[in-house]
């Protein structure tokens, strides 16, 4: 019988690792704080889902996923999540690729250009999971949908590069991990 184990996996390496957090903690201006949310271990089916209970109140959120490619992206929500089925105003907004297969030379992040579609989070019944960016520049559906997530360019400055995020706009959901920066 296997154990399930309630810390997320590494990435890759711990130096890579440690790498990751020194850059997460540069662009937000915070430590990392817990994990508040593990894919691995909490529930995020639909009409079962705990993500927006896990993250509702929240602020400064750094939500990392992994694709089943490898890809390592996510966003960053500074504003406090207050609401369920709305979009959050948040200037301080961004998404990132930290592990691109090859396809950016570092570690990168991408500010928003429209604020007022900064982070949407959904209810536990069906549909997306959560979303940054109008766009939907990330959005990832609930593990049953987690076929339909998908990168769409569009409120954040991606400086000309195409694909950034998960190198093409569908992706599969390996993990996610939610971070509650302090």
């Amino acid at each position: 019988m296997g154990t399930t184990t309630s810390t997320p996996q590494e990435f890759t390496d711990k130096r890579k690792t440690i790498k990751i957090i020194k850059q997460l903690e540069e662009w937000t201006e915070k430590r990392v704080g817990k994990i508040i949310f593990y894919s691995n271990v909490n529930n995020w089916n639909t009409f079962t889902s705990v993500f927006d209970v896990k993250l509702f109140n929240k602020e400064h959120i750094i939500i990392i996923i992994e694709d089943l490619k490898g890809n390592i992206f996510g966003g960053y929500i500074n504003s406090k999540i207050n609401k369920i089925d709305a979009w959050i105003n948040d200037p301080h907004a961004f998404v990132f690729s930290l592990e691109s297969k090859g396809r950016l030379k570092e570690m990168m992040k991408f500010d928003i250009k429209e604020p007022k579609y900064g982070f949407f989070m959904e209810s536990s019944s069906y549909g997306p999971l959560f979303e940054f960016g109008f766009g939907k520049d990330i959005c990832v559906h609930k593990k049953n949908y987690s076929t339909k997530s998908f990168c769409l360019q569009y409120s954040f400055e991606y400086d000309g590069i195409s694909n950034a995020l998960c190198g093409k706009q569908i992706f599969k959901t390996k993990q996610i991990i939610v971070i509650e920066m302090k």
